[in-house]
């Protein structure tokens, strides 16, 4: 008895789960998309873990692609970084072992990010 209870818990968990990952906002934004316009890089990939409907797009029809380069507030937009990062090491030759190592970090980040999200079906738009 036991066993069917906890199975029909974890149906619930699975249902109430996944119509929460496809909620939108008035401007409809689901969590996967609204992460992405925040550039939150670690949800992001963690949500993709769980498994969200990659494809969906806001009310403008702009997918998560569109919404991780072109990120809200005073987030920088993907790829911004490592050309920031390129210039900053032919520039500055005095940059320590540490600070080239940080910004190539923050770029294979952003690297995995946006791979995660092309093979989970992401657009730029709808």
């Amino acid at each position: 008895m036991r066993a069917n209870y906890l199975l029909n818990i974890d149906l619930l968990a699975q249902s109430v789960m996944s119509e929460a990952l496809e909620m939108k906002n008035r401007a409809g934004m689901t969590p996967l998309l609204l992460a992405c316009s925040l550039y939150r890089l670690e949800l992001v990939k963690g949500l993709l873990m769980i498994g969200p409907d990659a494809l969906q797009v806001d009310s403008n029809r702009r997918g998560c692609l569109w919404h991780l380069y072109h990120p809200q507030g005073e987030a920088v937009p993907v790829g911004y970084r490592s050309v920031c990062s390129e210039f900053k090491r032919q520039t500055s030759p005095n940059m320590t072992r540490r600070e080239v190592d940080s910004d190539l970090l923050r770029v294979g980040n952003e690297i995995s990010v946006v791979q995660a999200l092309l093979k989970a079906g992401c657009t730029l738009y709808g």
